[in-house]
C-alpha cells in the first residue's frame, strides 16, 4: 500500500481529515473489501496498546526497538503505538525524521497486523471491527447472527470446536445465538463470561464495564474478578462494575426491551462525558466542549437508533442546559 493512505489513515484515526483527503481515502476504502478490512485492523491496533497472547507471535515490544535500531531511531516504550503517540503535525514529508517514522510506523503495523491474524495451534481465529459509526452483522459458522455497533471488536474461529463455541468480543452488539445443547456458547468480553445454550441478548462493554440484556432464553453472566456468576431468564439485566462488582439480576419493562433489542441509544443516569464518548463511537463524530461546561451532570433517555446525533444533542441540551454548535462533523457543546 502506497504510504500516503498510511497518511491519511493517521488523520482518519486522529478525527482530522476532510476535503479532497477525506474522499481520496473513501475512494480507497469503497475499491476494495481488503481495503476496508485492513483500515478495521489497523485501526483496531491504533485503539488497543497491546496485542492478544498467541503461540508463537513475537513480542511488540522487541520487534519495534529491533526494528528502531536499525533505522537508528529510539527505541522506548512511548514508540510502541508510533500512530497513537505521535504528534499530527510531525508526519510529513520535509522531515527525514516523519519520514524514517512513518516507514517505521507502516512496517510495524503491517506486521502488527499480520501477526495479530495469526492462527493459534488449534484454531483458525478471525478478527472482526467496525468503526466508529458503523454497524455490521456477523454470521458465524454455526449459524449464529451478531449484530455489531460502531466501534466493536468481535474475535472468532473459523469453526467452532465439536464441544464448545467461544468468541471474545468488546464494544456492543445483539447476539442471536443457535440453540446447541451439545455445544455451548461462551462469550469472553472485558471483565466477564457469558455462557448460552440458545438466546437473544444485548451485550455492551465500555471501560471494563459491562451489561447484559436478556430477549429469549438464558444466560450465565461471570464475573472473572470476583468469580461470582447470576443467570438470566428473559427480560431481566445485570451490570458488572469495573470492580468485578456483579449487580443482582433486575427485571425490564417491555418498552426498554424493546429499544436494548433495536439497538437504541439509552442512557441511564449517564454522565454527559459518557454520552459525549458514546455519541462519538456512534456517528464517529467529534464533539468538543468549552471552559465551564460541566461534564459531571447526568440524564436519562433514550433515542432511536435512527434519530441523528444534531437532535440527540438538542434534545440532551435541553435537559441539562448547554447548547451546541456544527461545523461538518464536528459539534461544540457551550453553556447556555
Amino acid at each position: 500500500m502506497e504510504k500516503d493512505f498510511y497518511d491519511l489513515i493517521v488523520q482518519r484515526l486522529n478525527r482530522s481529515l476532510s476535503g479532497s483527503g477525506a474522499k481520496k481515502l473513501d475512494d480507497w476504502l469503497s475499491a476494495d473489501e481488503a481495503n476496508q478490512q485492513l483500515f478495521n485492523e489497523v485501526e483496531l491496533l491504533y485503539e488497543r496498546d497491546d496485542l492478544p497472547a498467541v503461540p508463537g507471535m513475537p513480542d511488540p515490544k522487541e520487534e519495534w526497538q529491533r526494528l528502531a535500531a536499525a533505522l537508528g531511531l529510539p527505541g522506548d516504550d512511548a514508540a510502541v503505538n508510533p500512530f497513537k503517540h505521535l504528534p499530527l503535525q510531525t508526519v510529513n514529508e520535509s522531515s527525514a525524521w516523519s519520514r524514517y517514522i512513518m516507514i517505521a510506523a507502516a512496517v510495524f503495523l503491517v506486521a502488527a497486523t499480520a501477526w495479530f491474524l495469526l492462527p493459534d495451534s488449534t484454531d483458525k481465529w478471525q478478527t472482526v471491527a467496525t468503526e466508529f459509526g458503523q454497524d455490521r452483522d456477523v454470521r458465524l459458522a454455526d449459524g449464529s447472527l451478531i449484530a455489531m455497533v460502531g466501534g466493536s471488536v468481535l474475535e472468532h474461529p473459523a469453526a467452532f470446536s465439536e464441544n464448545d463455541r467461544e468468541v471474545r468480543f468488546s464494544g456492543e452488539a445483539l447476539f442471536s445465538i443457535e440453540a446447541n445443547p451439545a455445544q455451548p456458547f461462551r462469550i469472553k468480553a472485558g471483565p466477564a463470561e457469558i455462557a448460552v445454550l440458545g438466546t437473544r441478548f444485548n451485550v455492551r462493554e465500555r471501560n471494563n464495564s459491562l451489561r447484559v440484556v436478556v430477549h429469549e432464553g438464558k444466560v450465565q453472566l461471570s464475573s472473572l474478578k470476583n468469580n461470582t456468576s447470576v443467570i438470566l431468564t428473559a427480560g431481566q439485566t445485570a451490570v458488572i462494575l469495573p470492580d468485578g462488582r456483579l449487580s443482582k439480576a433486575s427485571d425490564l419493562s417491555r418498552e426498554t426491551l424493546a429499544k436494548w433489542e433495536q439497538q437504541d441509544c439509552l442512557f441511564e443516569e449517564e454522565l454527559l462525558s459518557t454520552i459525549i464518548s458514546e455519541l462519538e463511537r456512534r456517528f464517529y463524530i467529534r464533539v468538543d466542549t468549552v471552559e465551564g461546561l460541566d461534564l459531571k451532570v447526568r440524564f436519562t433517555g433514550s433515542f432511536p437508533k435512527e434519530m441523528s446525533p444534531d437532535s440527540i444533542l438538542s434534545r440532551v441540551g435541553k435537559a441539562l442546559a448547554f447548547k451546541h454548535q456544527k461545523q461538518g462533523e464536528r459539534y461544540q457543546l457551550l453553556p447556555n
